[in-house]
C-alpha cells in the first residue's frame, strides 16, 4: 500500500486519488508511520507549491 501512495502522489494527474488513499490509510488504528512520512511529507509540500 505504501508504494501505491508513494507513486500516485507523485503523478499529478492521480494525486488526488493518492491523497484520498492516504487520508484512508492514516484513518487505520495501528498502523506505523517510519521512512513514508518524509517522502509523503515532502510530495504534499510540493503539491501545494504554486509554479
Amino acid at each position: 500500500m505504501d508504494q501505491i501512495i508513494t507513486s500516485t502522489l507523485k503523478n499529478r494527474r492521480r494525486r488526488s486519488l493518492g491523497l484520498r488513499l492516504l487520508i484512508c490509510y492514516l484513518k487505520k488504528s495501528n498502523i506505523k508511520l517510519e521512512d513514508n512520512v518524509h517522502t509523503w511529507t515532502c510530495l504534499l509540500v510540493q503539491s501545494l507549491q504554486i509554479t
